[in-house]
């Protein structure tokens, strides 16, 4: 049976769309479009340490830092933000939980009470954390409404330029 105009046209659509997604996928496995974000594999157990089994991961953020035609980053960046109870030790169990993962955290300048910041840095790669204390909260994942017992935990890590 021979194939008549309209099953011709449908058949070379498809093989024309497979063509296209299979380059399309190819120059993105090529260019590092696929790459591990070696930071957010750094920071996942420092965040499901930090989460516990009382806390939920709210936001994901990050940059595999290819510098590929999808990303004009070649900086790995990880960060991630945990709603947590917030208990009288929280402060000290997230520096306790940063330590034990090799960072000496240390306040930056800006630090309060509601927004504890700390920084530290090892072999290159710098680990923030904010513990925050307030009411309101958005970090580029939509905004959040945290009660009073609460806090968010946000973890962000940083690699060196990777060309």
């Amino acid at each position: 049976m021979a194939l008549t105009g309209p099953a011709k046209l449908a058949i070379g659509a498809g093989v024309g769309l497979v063509a296209i997604t299979g380059m399309m996928f190819a120059l993105n496995t090529l260019s590092g479009g696929y790459a591990e974000n070696v930071a957010a594999t750094a920071l996942a157990p420092i965040v499901d340490e930090v989460a516990g089994t009382d806390g939920r991961v709210v936001c994901e953020l990050g940059d595999a830092g290819t510098n590929d035609f999808l990303s004009a980053n070649n900086i790995p960046w990880a960060q991630r933000a945990i709603l947590v109870p917030d208990t009288d030790d929280l402060d000290e169990r997230v520096i306790g939980i940063a330590a034990d993962a090799g960072y000496d955290l240390a306040d930056v300048p800006e630090s309060t009470t509601d927004q504890h910041i700390l920084e530290g840095t090892t072999e290159g790669v710098t680990l923030t954390v904010g513990v925050l204390r307030l009411s309101n909260w958005d970090a580029g994942c939509g905004a959040l409404t945290v009660a009073d017992d609460q806090a968010v935990v946000q973890l962000t890590i940083d690699y060196p330029p990777t060309s």
